[in-house]
């Protein structure tokens, strides 16, 4: 109950409200001896505080994430997180490689592959490396089907914008 309490608050933007019930959701399937579960929920966790503007613990659910994961894709996505909260520190070298080593952890088909080149993309923007943020968009669009993931081209958007606000035609 406490996993799709925090899911679903995270999915209607409510980052505050989510975190509490991950938090208990990710401890109880630690306490269950599950530890990849419970590294999924620390990685939805890190997502959720950091959209609270709560870096700092963000980090280190993020981190946690990673100790847990058991599995590949569940390391992608704790990168991923990673990756992310790096960004938002404008620490953009980190954010690039975690989001590199989250992109490479998982197959094409995997929408994390696809958040990852995105997110790597915008990264490349914000270093000026343009070029290579139009082929980060480029893999990540060929890889999802821009009419259906519309975060995925919300995100491919703003990062265009961003760079044709930098001077480069993206």
């Amino acid at each position: 109950l406490e996993e799709a309490s925090g899911e679903i608050a995270l999915a209607q933007g409510r980052a505050v409200a989510a975190c509490a019930p991950l938090r208990t959701a990710a401890e109880t399937w630690l306490a269950a001896q599950i530890p990849d579960r419970a590294a999924q929920l620390f990685a939805r966790l890190a997502r959720a505080l950091g959209d609270a503007g709560r870096t700092a613990e963000a980090s280190q659910s993020a981190a946690r994430a990673l100790a847990l994961a058991t599995r590949e894709r569940t390391r992608a996505v704790a990168w991923l997180e990673q990756g992310i909260l790096a960004a938002r520190r404008s620490v953009y070298s980190d954010a690039l490689e975690r989001c590199e080593r989250a992109a490479n952890s998982v197959s094409i088909s995997d929408p994390v592959w696809r958040r990852a080149h995105a997110a790597r993309g915008r990264c490349l923007v914000l270093l000026d490396r343009l070029g290579e943020a139009e082929e980060a968009f480029r893999l990540a669009e060929r890889a999802a089907d821009a009419a259906t993931d519309v975060q995925l081209s919300a995100i491919v958007r703003l990062a265009r914008l961003q760079a044709a606000l930098r001077g480069g035609r993206v």
